[in-house]
């Protein structure tokens, strides 16, 4: 097996002297002689070029394995006469299963909870997973333990993240600093735990728009329960998306920032009170919970006046208020009071006459 880095040798000559020209020797043990090119992208166009000849029509004792990260980068020329693998990223369930097997095997005395958090901080990548945990097994002296993962690793806990989520979501700011003040003693980077905050964040956006299980493949089914029932705490997921273009200034702002913990608090403040953040979506949020506060007073105000609209229908009507209702009763009114005046004009002329008569 042969590896050759292509990040540190791009030229043509690399290509020419370490595989064109020993490519036709047959292997002295084994029945293959195997070519890994790690980070290919990174070749010349003249690298590829010379190279191309080669892989059109290998011998039969040779196979090339390309290795990239940047698949788009590659010539399509080149593509076109590999077979093509795309690796997917592990779920956090099989890249803690594969540290449990390793630390059972090596002897380790480990925390269930340190794993479940190196597993985390290799967001699907299985390398980074077995670095993390020889450097944290080396510092403990081959005891894995949660305490010492987190300082290794300087990774805010699933815990931690939770805890300073709801009291954002409680527009508590009080309570913000007093965590910040726990927080920065714990001597964790805080550029580091911006991070962690951003994607924890990023995860109660996309549960609060989807609330699909299928769109956080990497995240255990208990963690997905807590994240749906904390994204409904926010209400509208706008508020989120704010919340993450804050976070998106805050991790910006970290790289130089000269007070660290100041530029967090400020932060902190705007996700945790809109009407400290000045931007197009703080003023948004505003308005919106004004909205619901209206629209929270009319209901209160329907309630007050109903009981008073209904003691107004259950008094008697006027005639003249609903005539259809009451038009009998109505002509029969009209009917008795001409009577009335009939009966008063008479009474009056006949008391009028004989002082006529006298005249």
């Amino acid at each position: 097996v042969y590896e050759l880095d292509a990040a540190s040798r791009t030229g043509v000559e690399n290509v020419r002297d370490e595989i064109i020209s020993r490519v036709a020797f047959a292997p002295t043990q084994g029945r293959y002689k195997v070519y890994i090119i790690d980070e290919v992208h990174m070749l010349s166009t003249a690298a590829f070029n010379a190279l191309l000849k080669t892989l059109e029509e290998p011998p039969e004792h040779v196979i090339f394995i390309l290795c990239t990260t940047d698949p788009q980068k590659v010539p399509a020329t080149i593509i076109s006469r590999c077979q093509r693998f795309d690796f997917h990223r592990l779920n956090n369930d099989e890249i803690l299963q594969c540290l449990t097997g390793i630390c059972s095997s090596e002897g380790f005395e480990y925390d269930p909870e340190a794993l479940d958090l190196i597993a985390k901080q290799a967001n699907g990548g299985m390398r980074d997973a077995i670095t993390e945990l020889e450097q944290v097994a080396v510092f403990g002296n081959g005891v894995v333990r949660l305490a010492a993962a987190e300082n290794m690793l300087g990774d805010a806990s699933d815990e931690q993240l939770f805890d300073i989520a709801k009291r954002i979501a409680d527009h508590d700011v009080a309570a913000c600093f007093e965590w910040v003040a726990g927080f920065t003693q714990g001597g964790i980077d805080i550029a580091q735990f911006a991070r962690n905050l951003t994607a924890h964040v990023r995860n109660l956006y996309v549960v609060g728009l989807t609330g699909s299980r299928a769109a956080l493949p990497l995240v255990d089914d208990d963690t997905f329960e807590r994240l749906r029932a904390q994204a409904s705490t926010f209400g509208n997921p706008d508020h989120l998306a704010r919340i993450l273009i804050v976070l998106g200034d805050l991790v910006s702002d970290l790289r130089s920032a000269v007070d660290a913990r100041l530029t967090l608090e400020i932060a902190l403040v705007r996700m945790a009170r809109p009407e400290s953040d000045w931007t197009l979506e703080g003023l948004a949020e505003r308005v919106e919970r004004l909205e619901r506060g209206e629209a929270s007073a009319a209901r209160v105000l329907e309630a007050a006046v109903a009981p008073d609209m209904s003691q107004e229908v259950a008094r008697p009507s006027s005639p003249a208020a609903h005539p259809d209702a009451s038009g009998a009763a109505y002509r029969e009114n009209l009917s008795s009071t001409d009577e009335r005046f009939v009966a008063s004009t008479r009474s009056s002329n006949a008391g009028a006459a004989p002082a006529g008569a006298a005249g």
